[in-house]
């Protein structure tokens, strides 16, 4: 963590999770007893989603694998992933801040009980079609032709 944010470049990054849930959870006070590993989930995400959205940080993708790995290399128990998600953050800064909250480990400790295994890992953008600045900006574009074509069409 600490390289990590020693050579921050200031950019948005996106992380990558692949994710197999833990089909028997322990029992935690949180939660209680019979708590499935998508509950466990949610009660740490309660924490994650108002920390992510009040720092312009967001969910791009998730969801369920279709199949087993199909190309690994040197990896081994990388065959089998339930689910896969891509979380955008803002910044790397943005992300220190939401672990360095106490009630962060607090919650972790549920997503990791809710986990039999996962990878995360730090992308840093070079294309990114879903940042929200760049779908407001195809909106205008779309709204000021359409208004333009409006206009002409009337004269």
């Amino acid at each position: 963590m600490r390289q990590f944010m020693e050579e921050d470049t200031g950019k948005q990054f996106i992380m990558v999770n692949l994710i197999d849930p833990n089909p028997n959870p322990p029992e935690l006070s949180g939660t209680g007893p019979g708590a499935s590993s998508e509950q466990l989930m949610s009660y740490y995400m309660e924490y994650m989603y108002p920390e992510l959205l009040k720092r312009a940080s967001h969910p791009v993708f998730a969801g369920t694998a279709i199949a087993p790995s199909m190309d690994i290399i040197g990896i081994e128990g990388a065959e089998h992933w339930q689910q896969g998600a891509l979380m955008r953050y803002r910044s790397r800064r943005d992300l220190l801040q939401i672990a360095a909250n106490p009630i962060f480990s607090e919650r972790h400790d549920y997503k990791i009980a809710a986990l039999t295994k996962t990878i995360a890992y730090p992308v840093e953008v070079n294309l990114y079609l879903m940042d929200p600045r760049f779908l407001l900006a195809l909106i205008f574009l779309t709204l000021i032709l359409a208004i333009d074509a409006l206009i002409y069409r009337r004269t």
